[in-house]
């Protein structure tokens, strides 16, 4: 996976790519392990890593996710689409599903996405799933600084519904190839937590980006930092 090899390239020079706050170390690192975690998703029966101090995997076709303690922090990544019709379905499933959080002082507070992105996340395992990324916090020195939700292009969708969903949390979402998901306004995310990273790659005629974080998202928008990556590590690009 090119990402990879770009992170960990982003990492070692940390200075030439990266904003003074935006990219800091810690979010770096967080940002290569969220990359190996959402490669590792598409496995058919994936490994665990071997600095993992918890591990536990979902699968329920066409969707799968897997949760692993590491380094301190509790992560969370979404499988995206495979080549299968099923799967392909629910990213062109429209219609809306509201992501609601009952307030203990106030009003419920909802967001709401594509129908194909809710389905996705809300499977049959959705709630063992949030059982085992809510017993990881708990066993964090700071339950709310310790959650990250990650995946590639549609687990990436997935992973933000999982932002929603659990935003109690205050969880980090850090993606890769992202559609738009999520439609404004929000209230129950936080931007300054949220990462998009974008691939690109350079040729005789130009720069090719990664089209799924920019097709239309028929209502749905981006929210978070988005940064474009290169080949080039001292060329990584923070659009804001």
């Amino acid at each position: 996976m090119k990402l990879l090899s770009v992170l960990l390239l982003c990492f070692g020079l940390l200075r030439g790519c990266s904003g003074e706050v935006v990219l800091s170390e810690k979010v770096m690192k967080l940002a290569l392990t969220s990359a190996e975690l959402s490669s590792l998703a598409y496995e058919e029966d994936p490994p665990a890593p071997g600095n993992v101090s918890h591990f536990g995997f979902f699968d329920e076709e066409p969707d799968q996710a897997l949760v692993a303690e590491l380094d301190g922090y509790c992560f969370a990544a979404f499988r995206g689409t495979t080549m299968t019709w099923v799967d392909w379905s629910q990213n062109f499933e429209l219609g809306k599903e509201e992501i609601c959080r009952e307030e203990l002082l106030g009003p419920t507070t909802c967001c709401t996405t594509r129908s194909g992105f809710y389905k996705a996340y809300y499977t049959k395992y959705q709630k063992e799933l949030e059982d085992a990324v809510r017993k990881c916090a708990k066993n964090c020195e700071n339950p709310a600084e310790c959650v990250v939700f990650t995946g590639h292009s549609q687990g990436g969708a997935i992973a933000a519904v999982a932002g929603l969903a659990m935003s109690d949390l205050n969880p980090y979402v850090i993606t890769f190839g992202q559609p738009a998901t999520i439609d404004a306004p929000c209230p129950l995310l936080s931007s300054e937590r949220w990462f998009r990273f974008v691939n690109t790659k350079a040729s005789d005629v130009g720069v090719a980006y990664d089209p799924v974080p920019f097709v239309p998202g028929l209502g749905a928008g981006f929210f978070g930092h988005m940064i474009i990556l290169g080949e080039d590590p001292s060329g990584v690009a923070w659009i804001g």
